[in-house]
């Protein structure tokens, strides 16, 4: 038996699905409301989503493997603009924070990677 997690116009991760023991169809809908949620509110909402039997350790597991080789191979999408913004921030002495639903070690590992760390003064980012 085999398990599809699609999501039409995924950043190819490995193509567009997860394979495990069923199909699920991820909607734009569903996408969307998982973006910027913490793990247990994502595991939830997919649950609720796909019904109990949903393979949600699983289809984590695999989508955090696609997505880890994603960022290895291409690297963290940076905004247009993001850096000299901020670039220009540190120059007028402007404090800037981070904000974000991401764990903190792959925060700091995608920040660090960008390059993005010179630009905080936060010890947790520069270390």
């Amino acid at each position: 038996m085999a398990c599809f997690l699609i999501r039409s116009g995924w950043p190819s991760l490995a193509g567009s699905a997860l394979f495990l023991n069923s199909i699920f169809l991820l909607t734009d809908t569903i996408y969307h409301s998982l973006v910027g949620s913490t793990r247990q509110a994502v595991k939830q909402k997919l649950l609720t989503a796909f019904g109990p039997r949903f393979p949600y350790e699983e289809v984590r597991a695999k989508r955090t493997e696609y997505f880890e080789a994603h960022l290895e191979q291409h690297g963290l999408p940076v905004k247009t603009g993001a850096r000299a913004l901020l670039h220009e921030l540190q120059l007028l002495k402007i404090s800037c924070a981070l904000a974000t639903s991401s764990q903190r070690y792959r925060a700091i590992s995608s920040f660090r990677n960008g390059g993005f760390h010179k630009l905080f003064h936060s010890s947790g980012l520069r270390r």
